[in-house]
């Protein structure tokens, strides 16, 4: 079974970027652009990681560490 990450990056460029050489890694990759889509992928599944950048338009990613510590 595939192994998913999440990917949480604004810049579309660096998102694609990072998507592209996990999913030819095998990866099950899911990649948001934002906190609210992050949050609202949280809620179907569960990842296996993920990956966060900390300048978000909606927040920090520093901000979505924290809460993932806390509740999982």
């Amino acid at each position: 079974m595939k192994k998913c990450i999440y990917v949480v990056e604004d810049n579309p460029n660096i998102r694609e970027i990072i998507e592209f050489l996990l999913i030819e890694e095998l990866y099950e990759v899911k990649a948001s652009p934002n906190i609210n889509d992050f949050w609202l992928q949280m809620s179907k599944h569960l990842p296996d990681m993920v990956i966060l950048d900390i300048m978000l338009p909606d927040g920090n990613g520093l901000d979505i560490c924290n809460a993932l510590k806390q509740k999982y």
